[in-house]
């Protein structure tokens, strides 16, 4: 008998007196906003790597915005945030990802769909203004302030990408595996970033700092 594959369940948190979810798609989620958010997608990187005579699979965005769909459907998201890189170069006319995202966007057309402008949207100025309601940093959503770095904020709990931020856990036998990361640090929670192409860096903790490890056996508190 084969076992069903099920979805990691989320890890309850509270953010500024706030109830939370960190999913492990990954993203995070305000139920009581029905509202979710996610970082650096990065879409149309693949596509941009091809262009500079990198060979890289396709379907690679197809891929990300298939778990952008399961995650809304998962929590009943009636708005969904991009934190920062929602783009990794502005894109091309006829580029696939423009026709799939146009076509995702249709499955969504009742979704709101906000991204706050990181340094990888700038170029790309106000692409697809159409499905896309753009935002500049530190925007406020009380009692959270969303941003694309993750800076002090002066209106809230930021709430940031751009760090891209991964650790390496390590077995009794040697093995290492390395995963995204939430930080939750006193005043700015910092989200893994979301595209499949994106890579990640690592980083030291600072104080106060807790860490939670996206695997794929579901979210887990790391020792501080």
């Amino acid at each position: 008998m084969t076992r069903s594959a099920r979805t990691p369940r989320p890890l309850p948190i509270e953010l500024a007196d706030e109830a939370l979810l960190l999913d492990p798609a990954p993203g995070l989620i305000w139920p009581a906003e029905r509202t979710g958010f996610v970082a650096d997608t990065h879409f149309g990187k693949g596509a941009a790597m091809r262009r500079g005579g990198v060979a890289v699979p396709t379907g690679s965005s197809r891929d990300d915005l298939a778990r952008l769909s399961a995650l809304i459907e998962r929590h009943a998201l009636e708005r969904l945030v991009v934190l920062g890189d929602f783009f990794h170069a502005p894109p091309v006319a006829g580029e696939p990802f423009v026709a799939a995202f146009m076509a995702w966007r249709g499955d969504h057309e009742r979704l709101t769909l906000t991204v706050v402008r990181g340094n990888h949207d700038r170029p790309a100025a106000d692409a697809l203004a159409s499905a896309i309601d753009w935002q500049p940093e530190g925007i406020r959503e009380a009692p959270f302030e969303l941003r694309h770095e993750p800076l002090t904020g002066s209106h809230g709990h930021v709430l940031a990408g751009h760090e891209h931020p991964v650790t390496t856990l390590r077995g009794p036998d040697g093995d290492r595996l390395r995963v995204p990361i939430f930080r939750l640090m006193p005043g700015c929670t910092v989200l893994p970033a979301f595209g499949g192409l994106t890579g990640g860096y690592a980083s030291a903790p600072v104080d106060g700092e807790a860490r939670a490890a996206v695997t794929p056996a579901g979210i887990f508190d790391l020792p501080s």
